[in-house]
């Protein structure tokens, strides 16, 4: 039989694949192209180190973003007693939320520097310090850079936090929460028989009445290590009150200290406006009243690669932002040392009076699901 063709007719359907095999294929180049330089971006990032603190940037799984889980915490605090309460304040309230962690606290782990050697180490995870200390002894700003107490303090510490980690290329970076709640200054304290050698009546005594003079020359005062060292300590005041003091006893711990102010061993020591003894009336508190003393707010501080592994414990810590008041916490101060909790019974502990005080206290200001009751 003879073939027929037909002119108009749609060529056979077996011509078709060479085309559709070379449109593939350089699709495949295309993908091929873009993945290459993709990878080329990111390897440059890298290397900048841009990958640790760029959101977003991550090994990708099946299952998503890869992050290391992580099933322990260390949480630490600096030589002094408010920072230790704030730090088991943040292990049981994360222990609260987070009950699959295992969280450990290291108490009075030397001074501010000593305790972020060890974040940065990884030997600690969280630890509570000052808006102010981080801003004047980390990123080392003087005063007048950075304007302390503003509301959106943490924020600002954050981009600050941030730069510094990118400029200096760290494995990893600080980050902070919001405050706790609170305030602190330093303020000086004496007995009253001193008080009223220097012509001081009641309970307090303004430093801008020494301005100027040395009628406190032959005078001994007993303060911390932190306290002497910082620029925003002793050395401060007594530059912008032109006065000094004659001699200077190194005293790091409230019990130290207290003790020696009672016993006659000093005649002024160094306090915190949160220390329980400033309202027990027994001490005189002289204050800054020209306002030279920077003000101290607390707050969590945090490495950065722990957010991004455990929301819940942002959501954990989170509960203790904006809750605890300066009376509160004088309140808890009180409790602890009628219960004869020091920074011995804490570091030689376990101390359970310690814990369960601290626990106490978290469950009367609601802040512990554990405590609370079925409705």
């Amino acid at each position: 039989m003879e073939e027929i063709s037909h002119a108009n007719a749609a060529p056979p359907r077996a011509e078709q694949p060479p085309r559709r095999q070379s449109h593939v294929r350089g699709i495949s180049l295309a993908f091929v192209s873009f993945l290459v330089g993709a990878i080329g971006i990111f390897a440059n990032l890298t290397e900048l180190g841009w990958d640790k603190y760029v959101p977003g940037i991550f090994l990708i799984g099946n299952d998503g973003p890869f992050v290391e889980p992580i099933t322990e915490l260390n949480i630490g605090a600096k030589n002094h007693l408010e920072a230790n309460v704030l730090a088991q304040m943040m292990a049981e309230v994360i222990r609260d939320r987070a009950p699959d962690l295992t969280v450990n606290t290291h108490h009075y782990q030397g001074e501010s520097e000593d305790v972020w050697d060890q974040v940065f180490e990884k030997k600690l995870d969280i630890v509570p310090d000052y808006s102010a200390t981080i801003g004047q002894l980390y990123l080392e700003m003087g005063g007048d850079s950075f304007k302390f107490g503003e509301d959106n303090e943490p924020e600002l510490l954050n981009d600050l936090l941030t730069m510094k980690a990118i400029k200096e290329q760290q494995d990893t970076h600080l980050h902070v929460l919001g405050h706790f709640g609170f305030e602190n200054s330093w303020v000086l304290l004496m007995m009253p028989k001193t008080a009223a050698d220097l012509g001081i009546t009641g309970k307090s005594g303004k430093l801008s009445e020494f301005l100027g003079s040395d009628a406190l020359n032959d005078f001994t005062i007993g303060g911390t290590t932190e306290f002497y060292g910082r620029d925003d300590g002793l050395n401060l005041i007594t530059s912008r009150y032109r006065f000094d003091f004659g001699t200077k006893i190194v005293l790091d711990n409230n019990v130290q200290k207290y003790a020696a102010l009672e016993a006659g061993k000093v005649d002024i020591i160094n306090g915190l406006l949160t220390d329980a003894q400033t309202q027990s009336g027994r001490y005189v508190v002289l204050e800054d009243d020209l306002g030279f003393w920077t003000t101290y707010r607390p707050l969590p501080v945090i490495r950065s690669d722990i957010l991004e592994a455990r929301a819940d414990v942002r959501d954990a810590l989170e509960e203790l932002v904006g809750q605890l008041t300066a009376d509160e916490m004088r309140d808890l101060f009180s409790e602890l040392v009628a219960a004869g909790v020091t920074r011995d019974t804490i570091t030689n502990g376990p101390d359970r009076n310690f814990e369960k005080i601290v626990q106490s206290f978290l469950c009367r200001q609601d802040l512990m699901d554990r405590c609370r009751k079925p409705v």
